[in-house]
């Protein structure tokens, strides 16, 4: 083979890869799939880390003449093999069962303290963790999805562009526009979930259909999913949503023509959904005008107060967060942290945002006693 064969081979590869992981879908492919399989889409953080732990399972093994409960993921392989954690079954044990707690009440409202003399595994059990996460999100039961706004060209003409097949003509969805058809894509940072974008009244109907058509997930047990009820979107999404809905005199589906629903992958190394924050480390979160410059900000949008978000904790949302040695931490810095971890929601100027994520930490015995004291 010379490598224009490779060349090919590698791009065929990367096109079958790209659609068995139905990376880009219009908002209609999303609904479907949805009431195919509700589950996977109802899943708040607690549950979605709850699974990967059961994903992978349990062997049992023996310690000092007992037997103990070992999960596997945490014998995944990482590209450090020393990340890999030796024993340490009585604290994956523990953190399993907060989790449950966590998903049986809907919201992860406490932070998971690891403390332990230095060298007692405190980060490689989290890292273990993230690396279960990210194997996990590339597998087809672990894919997690949010979207984008996708505004077309002037001069586009709708016609049947940005139809996937075996789409309805008139839906004219703008998600598969080619790249020189688009004018400006508008990221959601906070990776809302897609089902946000139906209004709350009409998303319980759908929810409670979903479910009637699949009745034994009300028999799953530490499944509680009321926040598909209580969250709404994000701030700027909700400001977009609002002008387009302006815009086409309430017309949902116009709006919705305007949405593209991407596939996510969990990654610290890509910093997706699972972060570690040093003592020392970036601003927790921050806030900021859009960035857009001159005629790239669609006409629709003109003078609305577009603001977006960025820092540690809105790149972990939707996943799991570390503070590493958390109580090296200034004590004023971790204030807030009482309201996002009971409340879910961060308060930032001009901005309020509602986070799902699991909160956790480390910490060694003499800044534990230390805080103590």
């Amino acid at each position: 083979m010379d490598h224009q064969d490779f060349i090919k081979k590698f791009r065929s590869s990367s096109i079958d890869r790209f659609e068995s992981r139905q990376r880009i879908r219009s908002f209609s492919n999303f609904l479907d799939d949805f009431l195919s399989n509700p589950y996977p889409y109802l899943r708040n953080s607690p549950r979605y880390i709850l699974d990967v732990f059961e994903h992978y399972g349990t062997e049992d093994v023996h310690r000092v003449g007992t037997m103990d409960r070992r999960w596997k993921l945490f014998d995944l392989e990482h590209s450090d093999l020393a990340e890999n954690l030796v024993g340490q079954e009585r604290v994956q044990n523990s953190i399993y069962m907060k989790l449950r707690q966590f998903a049986r009440s809907g919201k992860g409202d406490r932070l998971l303290l690891l403390h332990g003399p230095n060298g007692s595994a405190k980060s490689t059990t989290i890292n273990s963790i993230m690396e279960g996460m990210h194997q996990y999100s590339i597998l087809p039961e672990g894919a997690l999805y949010r979207f984008n706004w996708i505004f077309p060209e002037k001069n586009v003409e709708t016609g049947r562009i940005g139809f996937e097949e075996g789409e309805p003509e008139n839906s004219g969805s703008y998600a598969f526009l080619d790249p020189k058809d688009i004018g400006s894509i508008i990221r959601c940072e906070l990776k809302d979930s897609p089902l946000l974008l139906i209004p709350r009244a009409e998303r319980r109907e759908l929810v409670e259909h979903a479910l009637s058509l699949h009745p034994e997930l009300s028999d799953k047990e530490n499944f509680n999913f009321n926040w598909v009820f209580e969250y709404d979107l994000s701030q700027k999404s909700k400001w977009i949503y609002e002008a387009l809905l302006g815009a086409h005199k309430g017309d949902w589906l116009e709006v919705m023509r305007h949405v593209q629903v991407e596939r996510f992958f969990h990654s610290k190394k890509y910093r997706l959904g699972c972060i570690s924050i040093e003592p020392q480390g970036n601003i927790d979160a921050q806030v900021r005008p859009i960035g857009f410059n001159g005629d790239a900000m669609p006409t629709i949008l003109h003078g609305l107060p577009l603001y977006e978000v960025d820092g540690d904790l809105i790149a972990a949302n939707r996943g799991l967060c570390e503070y590493s040695d958390f109580l090296k931490r200034p004590p004023e810095t971790n204030k807030y942290l009482l309201t996002t971890s009971e409340k879910g929601t961060i308060q930032l100027p001009n901005f309020r945002a509602h986070l799902d994520l699991v909160l956790s930490g480390s910490a060694n015995e003499k800044q534990l006693n230390m805080f103590k004291r």
